[in-house]
Parts: structure tokens; C-alpha cells; sequence
């Protein structure tokens, strides 16, 4: 059995973007089975955000590297411009992703970052919000290999994805933080948005 959801789809924006991806050296392909569960990334946004747009749930491969990464958000983004389509797009993941043993889980469950699972990984995820607030997308791209001591979710593939797609190490939207970096169970968590500059995204 499966939980329906009321989400309308653009299947023709999903084929193209994934021929869009395939062609940039990533398989990418489309499933349309109303079966397929869609996860809490997806469904936790649709109660604020949901208006009448379509909407296309994108997955994250979790043995994908950078490069992969910025394959697909490039693919994504000529698949956009391709469109008539006015498209925002949502990267779902957390920052530093450990998590504390469960026999010590009990004592790090405030949402303080004292809790994030290390000083150090705390400090890293620090460094790239603050380097995200300034627009300074290359110094994150450039400093993914550091990044990755710390398990960023899905290898931050959200983020690199997203990025790509509008503009990639060029990129100098300025992120706009909401709500406080907290820790959640270990991980490091926050929420930045990032408008369209003026002059473009680059």
C-alpha cells in the first residue's frame, strides 16, 4: 500500500531534465509510479509551501562524488532554460552528519550546536554558512575534500546540485539566513536562501 499525496507533477520537465543529466555523463531517468514513496525532504516543505505549483521530487545518490554532483545540477539547469518554466529549487539535506551513539544520544538532544557532534565539525559547518552568507560559493566547492571529513548529508549533493544549477563556483547569490545553526542529534542544521542577484546569478 501507499500514502497518496496531493502533488501535482510536471512530467515533461522531469524527462527533460533527466536527458539534460544523461547527456552531461550522469544516468538520470524518471518514474512516474504513483507507488514510489516520496520522503521526508519532500513531504516537511509541502505544508508551508504548496501552493498550486508542480512539483518534482529529485533523489540524491549517495555514491555520487562532486564532480557527479555538479554534473547533474548543470544538467539541471539547461533543462530550466530549456523551459518556459519560472522554477525554485529546494535543496533538502543537513550540513555535518553524525550522529552520537545511542547510549549517549540522551545528553545531546538540545538543539544548542554545543551538541553537533564534534568542535570540529562544528567549525567546519560554521565556516561554510558564513562563506554562504557572503556569496563566496567557491571557496565551499573548492573546500569539499575538507568538507567531507565531517560527513556532510548525502555529500552534499543538495547543495551542490542547487548551486551548479545557478551558476556553480561563479555563483555570488548571498545566502539569506532563517532561524538559528542548531545541532540535531549530532548533525549540524540550517536554513539558507538564496535570492537572484540584480545582475544575475553570476
Amino acid at each position: 500500500n501507499s500514502i497518496p499525496f496531493d502533488i501535482t507533477g510536471d512530467p515533461e520537465l522531469a524527462d527533460s531534465i533527466a536527458e539534460r543529466v544523461t547527456e552531461n555523463g550522469v544516468r538520470c531517468s524518471t518514474n512516474n509510479n504513483k507507488h514510489l514513496p516520496i520522503h521526508y525532504p519532500t513531504v516537511n516543505m509541502l505544508e508551508y509551501l504548496q501552493g498550486d505549483e508542480q512539483w518534482l521530487s529529485m533523489s540524491i545518490c549517495a555514491t555520487a562524488n562532486k564532480e557527479q554532483f555538479m554534473r547533474v545540477g548543470k544538467g539541471l539547469r539547461e533543462a530550466i532554460e530549456q523551459s518556459d518554466k519560472r522554477v525554485v529549487i529546494l535543496g533538502s539535506g543537513g550540513l555535518s552528519h553524525k550522529f552520537w551513539p545511542l547510549d549517549e544520544l540522551e545528553q545531546h538532544e538540545a538543539s544548542d550546536p554545543i551538541h553537533v557532534v564534534t568542535t570540529e565539525a562544528r567549525e567546519a559547518d560554521e565556516k561554510r554558512i558564513e562563506w554562504l552568507k557572503n556569496g563566496d560559493h567557491k571557496s565551499v566547492f573548492d573546500g569539499m575534500d575538507d568538507y567531507y571529513k565531517f560527513a556532510p548529508e548525502g555529500k552534499f549533493g543538495h547543495y551542490l546540485i542547487m548551486a551548479e544549477a545557478i551558476g556553480g563556483i561563479d555563483c555570488k547569490a548571498k545566502g539569506q539566513q532563517f532561524g538559528d545553526y542548531e545541532n540535531a542529534t549530532g548533525t549540524g542544521q540550517v536554513h539558507l536562501w538564496f535570492d537572484r542577484p540584480v545582475d544575475g546569478w553570476t
